[in-house]
């Protein structure tokens, strides 16, 4: 077949396309070969320090860069523009050439195998026929748009060494952040350089604090196995003596092929004799094989095994024990340095979300090799993390921390023991609540549900509790209470006195009011009005509102305007005028039992007050199992359904499924649940004989059936120095004093009383307190109690001094007669037999033979044993008091004695 095109122009149509292909092929690695000349060029100012100069410069706000007569950082620029510039046509270039690959290469393969005389001739007609329609396509391409597209792409891409720095740095200035993202394409080997001068002094600095907290909780950690040791030590002494107490005799009890009596022989005559020694020496003893020694010595391990499990640490002033001294010390020394720790802690907090933020930015920025290519705005908003990190460093943050840890290095290595001892008289329950967090159990408070079925614990748990500007320190039942009372809302607390229930309730307000609440009441007696609002003043940032008086009633408009937390009487709940939408936070009823009675004005009022309450606690320190009826009174109140539920199975109030069905609105926990550290509550009758004078005063009460005269036997005598009662109340005054002590002095009568206060003189004795003391200065006395020295006495009417009031800064308490309740004697000495009490509470029951006294106790003993056993669980607990027509009983059968002993007499 004859050709139709000459092998030249054949060769020429090729070399276009193939020229073309190889000069597309050149563009397309522009940016390659651009970005090798950027990296090379970047380094060479990088490495000199001319970014991180300048912006170090710019963030001091000393100057502004400016690289216009640096060469090397002009051809940066330009290069950059270059290298941006090209993207359109170094991309369309790599779309051409696969275009142009995949439509000609076949064919100039098919040409190029015959483009010769000599191949030609060899060719089949049919190569020669494809050569032929190869050429045709291959002539046409060589004229088509692609090559034209090509020819226009290859224009533009000479034109790019043309571009001046000028309009190049123009491009830029307007353009960062295309340059930015160009630069850090482009360089990619990691920032090993310095950060910024400014920054990295800065953070050098702040570095030096992060060493100072890290020195302070290094070391910090170390104290907790100091105390945890400490505690160790105490209860191996405890077990010891408990050990000590157990004869050898108990090993062999039930081991009968044991032989105890070469133990005895050798000297081993306890329990702990044989847990101290080893088995060698056991086994050396005659008459004790190998085999027995080792059965003897782990008969002793378990017993002292299970001895341990039972011991509970108690520490108390009066019992400084080397084991309890060290223990002291080292939570006194604990103590000191939390503050620094807390103090370190809170500004770290404070600051975390600055310095955070700062620190992040400073690390993007790294040695600020890419600065010159961050926009204005960027800049700006690392110069103003500079800034704010500045203040944090050498401001609040820096001071702090360079205080603390100065004063947390000043501490002394060790506290003597009279500074420790003082420290936990003052501050018990911080020193107890260290030691539940360190060593959890070790107290015997390790219920962790406290007495609540499992799956609202659970639920209670996770109650979050925002203390922000609670003034004091819970204790963990306690804070459990507050999750306890935010989670269920409406119910009725009901711990036993002493346990801290205004605490709880305060608390309560206060992590309220941290997530938004405004207005909260507290309705309570009159009593301790004063008290509620100088606890709440004492321990939150609260705003106080007394509605009692002639100014209730704008009390309670200001109230109503400004928020805060009003405390007012139940009498006085009338001045509260609420329109029918108001709503407020949260009521708090103290000594809610006086609402018992759904008749009565304050209840209808209260509950009234309670309709306007988001939440509603009630709370009581009486038990209310042992008066169901009014418990479900109560509880109707907060939850009717609960209420009716338990309506109908209310004469089963001992039964767990009972205590189930309450737990959602009734919570109540005893003192010896979880305040188990308290120490010893030493209890003495105190009996004194009657003088002639005496016996002849009470006599003459007795036969005048003069029931009250009677029971204020040996305090009606005219000359107090004649009573008896009266010289053992002194002398117990007396060796008070000595110890260091306050004294708490309780009598149901006013006269009585009022002897005592004008016996012992206003020296000893401060104003007494009784019915007639009003709140306010029922608070000023104790005031004065609190701040007066040991030997202090303060004298109270039962009734009046025994409920509503902290007073431990006493740890003795007289009685000065029998009470006719034995749960008005407990709640008087709760007055200091309460959380905090760091001292053994001493209380002395003055009493005298062969009178009324005598059967009073040994009746109340009896009845006090069915309290004990059914208190808090049984019905049968309301029976514990002396009627009128048991005391006339008691009377007659003194009658009958006083007129047979005179009888006895005469003849």
């Amino acid at each position: 077949m004859a050709r139709d095109f000459s092998f030249g122009d054949a060769r020429k149509c090729i070399k276009i396309i193939r020229t073309t292909k190889k000069e597309l092929d050149t563009i397309s690695d522009y940016k390659r070969r651009k970005a090798r000349d950027i990296n090379a060029v970047f380094s060479t100012l990088n490495s000199s320090g001319v970014f991180s100069r300048c912006a170090n410069d710019e963030i001091l706000n000393k100057t502004e860069g400016d690289f216009s007569t640096n060469e090397n950082y002009k051809r940066l620029i330009l290069s950059l523009n270059q290298y941006i510039s090209s993207s359109y046509v170094v991309n369309h270039s790599k779309e051409l050439i696969q275009q142009i690959k995949q439509d000609t290469d076949e064919d100039i393969a098919v040409l190029n195998a015959g483009l010769n005389p000599l191949k030609w001739l060899f060719l089949s007609k049919q190569n020669k026929q494809n050569a032929s329609e190869a050429y045709e396509r291959l002539s046409e391409y060589a004229n088509s748009y692609i090559i034209e597209d090509s020819n226009d792409i290859i224009n533009s891409a000479s034109k790019l060494p043309s571009i001046t720095f000028e309009s190049a740095n123009d491009h830029f200035v307007y353009n960062k952040d295309v340059y930015e993202a160009a630069i850090k394409e482009i360089v990619k080997q990691p920032d090993t350089m310095s950060k910024i001068k400014a920054i990295d002094d800065l953070l050098k600095r702040y570095g030096a604090f992060d060493s100072y907290v890290n020195f302070v909780k290094n070391d910090f950690s170390k104290e907790a196995d100091v105390i945890k040791r400490a505690i160790d030590r105490l209860i191996a002494s405890n077990l010891l003596e408990m050990l000590k107490g157990i004869s050898v005799e108990e090993i062999g009890r039930d081991k009968k092929r044991i032989r105890i009596k070469p133990l005895i022989e050798a000297g081993f005559l306890t329990v702990a004799d044989v847990f101290t020694a080893n088995e060698y020496n056991l086994a050396s003893l005659y008459g004790v094989s190998a085999d027995n020694a080792h059965t003897i010595k782990r008969i002793a391990d378990n017993y002292a095994q299970q001895a341990k499990n039972d011991i509970k640490i108690k520490l108390s002033y009066d019992d400084k024990n080397k084991e309890a001294t060290n223990i002291v010390k080292a939570l006194c020394l604990y103590r000191k340095k939390d503050r620094y720790v807390k103090e370190i802690d809170a500004v770290k907090s404070k600051n975390s979300n600055r310095i955070n933020r700062a620190v992040d930015a400073f690390n993007e920025v790294g040695s600020g090799r890419f600065w010159a290519f961050y926009d204005d705005a960027y800049k700006s908003q690392i110069r103003s993390f500079f800034c704010d990190f500045e203040d944090v460093v050498f401001g609040e943050y820096g001071q702090t921390i360079s205080n603390a840890t100065n004063s947390y290095k000043s501490l002394p290595a060790e506290v003597s023991a009279e500074d420790a001892w003082n420290d936990f008289r003052d501050n018990s329950i911080d020193f107890y609540n260290i030691i539940e967090k360190i060593y959890p159990g070790v107290l015997g408070t390790n219920d962790l549900l406290y007495g609540l079925p499992e799956d609202l614990a659970r639920e209670i748990q996770d109650e979050c509790f925002f203390p922000d500007g609670l003034l004091c320190t819970l204790r963990r039942y306690q804070e459990w209470g507050v999750k306890y009372i935010l989670h269920q809302e409406r119910v009725l607390l009901g711990d036993e006195m002493g346990l801290g229930k205004t605490v709880q309730a305060i608390a309560t307000m206060v992590s309220l009011k941290n997530t938004g609440a405004t207005h909260f009441a507290v309705v309570c007696p009159a009593s301790v009005i004063t008290n509620w609002c100088r606890e709440i003043v004492k321990h939150s940032k609260l705003k106080v509102i007394k509605a009692h008086g002639s100014t209730k009633a704008s009390a309670a408009r200001a109230w109503i305007k400004t928020g805060g937390v009003i405390v007012t009487t139940y009498e006085s709940t009338s001045a509260i005028k609420l329109d029918p939408y108001f709503r407020f936070s949260q009521l708090i009823v103290d000594e809610a039992h006086y609402i018992k009675n759904k008749g009565a004005a304050r209840t209808t009022r209260t509950i009234e007050l309670s309709k306007h309450a988001d939440r509603v606690l009630f709370m009581t320190g009486t038990a209310l199992e042992n008066r169901v009826e009014e418990m479900i009174s109560l509880i109707e109140v907060l939850r009717p359904n609960i209420a009716s539920s338990i309506a109908s199975i209310a004469f089963m109030s001992t039964a767990p499924q009972f205590r189930e069905k309450i737990a959602p609105v009734y919570y109540r926990r005893k003192r010896e649940d979880v305040l188990t550290e308290l120490p010893e509550k030493i209890e003495s009758e105190e009996w004194c004989t009657l003088s002639g004078e005496e016996e002849r005063a009470y006599e003459e009460a007795v036969l005048s059936k003069n029931y009250m005269a009677s029971r204020r036997l040996s305090w009606n005598v005219d000359d107090l120095k004649k009573s008896s009662k009266m010289n053992r109340l002194k002398e117990i005054v007396e060796d008070a004093k000595n110890d260091d002590r306050k004294i708490l002095v309780f009598s149901f009568f006013l006269d009585t009383i009022e002897k005592i206060t004008h016996e012992l003189g206003s020296k000893i004795c401060l104003n007494p307190i009784n019915g007639a003391v009003t709140p306010n200065r029922r608070q000023e006395i104790i005031d004065e109690f609190e701040k007066a020295p040991a030997g202090t006495v303060l004298c109270a009417q039962i009734q009046s001094g025994g409920t509503g009031l902290n007073i431990q800064a006493a740890s003795v308490v007289i009685i000065c007669e029998p009470q006719l309740k034995p749960s008005i004697e407990n709640q008087a000495i709760s007055r200091a037999y309460r959380m905090g009490q760091s001292r053994n509470v001493q209380v002395f029951r003055l009493l005298c033979v062969n009178t009324i006294d005598e059967k009073i106790m040994d009746l109340l003993k009896e009845k006090q044993a069915a309290f004990d056993a059914f208190a808090d669980k049984s019905v049968a607990a309301q029976s514990v008091e002396i009627d009128n027509n048991t005391l006339g009983d008691i009377i007659k059968d003194e009658i009958d004695r006083i007129n047979k002993k005179r009888k006895e007499q005469q003849e």
